[in-house]
Formats: structure tokens, C-alpha cells, sequence
């Protein structure tokens, strides 16, 4: 959230900064994410139909309560298939974190001059961390390949409700339509606010809200 949605947000003038207090690995839970958030001015909008020039590759690996080097193995992974496939820098991060049940997680994004698109992996039993890397890795090339993509999946959906809430509108493409965001789309109507998606389910497309 703090980095692929929070900033996407900046754009459309709502300024919030979350910060993760405690991860919730399963089975045991109990995570706890902080968010301070300052007044918004609305209406505002936000057109993510151009995503414009790759800008910065980056990524942040991060464990909690288990053995090995698990998030430093994921990382290297991930900058190791990006360097490889396409001869791509990344910059990453590892952490330790807090959490009541061990785990493990990782997250690599791209950053382009409109748009953003992050990829994430959490730590299994069984699987090793550089499978982990290298899967997110994988994920991240097949955005950038896709020249037309502006957000990732996830992102289009998130942003749905903070388009609506925002009033003035706008609109995202994104290189897979999920059903999530055609229900996002789906429940914002049935507030009487106009939203739309077009593209085929588990295909390229986007979704637009309406001003009202």
C-alpha cells in the first residue's frame, strides 16, 4: 500500500502515508498496518490511460521468525531474472519484520513517468525463496512487455472506490481485467456512481468512473 497505491493516490490529491506495524502471515494473523491521512480536496480526477517511459525498478524483500536468509535469497532471485531476461537494474530492500507466525514475503515494482505496477509473492512451506523471486520477476517482465498496461491489476481495482469517492472521475488501463474489478465496478454502480469496465475477464482492458 505505502508503495504502488499511497503514491498513485498523491496523484489524485489525497495525501496518506500507511505504515506495516505488524505483518499477518496465516494461520495466526494479527496483522496491523497505521495510516495518517491528511484532508482531501475534491473533486479531483485522475486519467492513467499513458504510462509513459520505465523509470526505476524496485523492490522490497522482507521475513519475519525463520531461517536461511529467506528474504535476501528472494531478492537477489528476482534482481538475478530481471538483470538476465532483460538487462534491467532493480534496487532492493530487505527487512525484518514484525508478526506473530513466521513468514515471508516479497514485492517488485515498476515505476514508469504515468504509471506503476507491483508484483508480490508470499513465502510458502516447501518453496523455496528464490522460486518466490523469480516467479514476481516474471510477472514484472510480462507487464513491461506489454506496452499498453498502466497499472497492474491489483492497483485498477484499488483505485476504484478512490476514483468514486473522489468525484471527479477518471479512468485506468491495465494488462488484466481480474474480477475483482468487475465487482468493484459492479458495487460503485449500485451507489449511483457511473463505473464501467471494458476488456475480456483475465484480458488486457480498464475501468472508468464517472463524474458526479
Amino acid at each position: 500500500m505505502a508503495r504502488n497505491w499511497a503514491p498513485t493516490l498523491e496523484r489524485l490529491g489525497l495525501l496518506l502515508a500507511p505504515t506495516l506495524v505488524r505483518a499477518g502471515f496465516g494461520p495466526k494473523a494479527d496483522g496491523r498496518i497505521d495510516c495518517a491521512i491528511q484532508p482531501w480536496q475534491r473533486p479531483a480526477t485522475l486519467d492513467l490511460s499513458r504510462r509513459g517511459a520505465l523509470l526505476a525498478v524496485r523492490g522490497i524483500a522482507g521475513e519475519a521468525r525463520v531461517r536461511g536468509e529467506v528474504a535476501t535469497r528472494a531478492a537477489e532471485a528476482a534482481r538475478r531474472a530481471l538483470w538476465e531476461a532483460r538487462r534491467i537494474e532493480s534496487e532492493w530492500e530487505v527487512v525484518t519484520a514484525s508478526a506473530s507466525a513466521p513468514g515471508s514475503f516479497l514485492q517488485v515494482e515498476g515505476v514508469f513517468e504515468q504509471g506503476r505496477a507491483a508484483f508480490s509473492a508470499l513465502g510458502a512451506r516447501g518453496v523455496v525463496p528464490e522460486l518466490l523471486g523469480e516467479r514476481a520477476a516474471r510477472l514484472l517482465l510480462r507487464f513491461i512487455d506489454d506496452e499498453a498496461a498502466v497499472v497492474d491489476p491489483c492497483l485498477a481495482d484499488q483505485l476504484v472506490v478512490p476514483l468514486a469517492a473522489a468525484r471527479g472521475g477518471g479512468r485506468a488501463v491495465t494488462s488484466e481485467v481480474s474480477s475483482h474489478l468487475e465487482r468493484s465496478a459492479e458495487v460503485t454502480r449500485r451507489f449511483g456512481v457511473p463505473a464501467q469496465t471494458w476488456g475480456r475477464r483475465g484480458g488486457p482492458g480498464g475501468v472508468e468512473v464517472g463524474r458526479w
